[in-house]
């Protein structure tokens, strides 16, 4: 296979790839990998992906250590900007359990999908962990 890179905007995300990202410093091996490609009318097309290789720590408890999120649902132009090189054809992780979640709530209107990069993401669920989340709706 070819080298693909995240400039080539021939580049058809497909179940199975692993990517190189712009991951965070202290994760220079973490991948995404393509989980399953959809495409909705009110969304555009999302590419749901796994984050693998992570180091999220948690601060209420020292031995627990955050390597993967097991399902994440992006649009194609949010995840072309994370990506950098493809890296190889991986085996799809099971990832039913968080789709169906996701889906659910997305057919009722009450989930989307990610519009920022990958890393962003991850922080923001590694804060979240450590300091919990504050709605600021009403």
């Amino acid at each position: 296979m070819e080298k693909m890179e995240k400039d080539d905007y021939k580049i058809t995300f497909k179940k199975g790839q692993a990517w190189k990202y712009h991951a965070r410093g202290n994760e220079p091996e973490s991948r995404v990998i393509v989980l399953k490609v959809e495409q909705y009318e009110n969304a555009g097309e999302v590419i749901h992906i796994s984050v693998v290789g992570l180091s999220m720590k948690n601060k209420h408890d020292s031995s627990w250590l955050g390597k993967d999120i097991s399902h994440m649902p992006f649009s194609k132009e949010a995840l072309m900007k994370s990506v950098i090189t493809f890296d190889k054809m991986v085996e799809v992780p099971d990832f039913s359990e968080g789709y169906v979640i996701w889906k659910d709530a997305f057919d009722k209107g009450k989930a989307g999908v990610y519009s920022v990069s990958v890393s962003e993401v991850v922080d923001f669920m590694e804060q979240t962990i450590n300091d919990g989340y504050e709605s600021h709706e009403e």
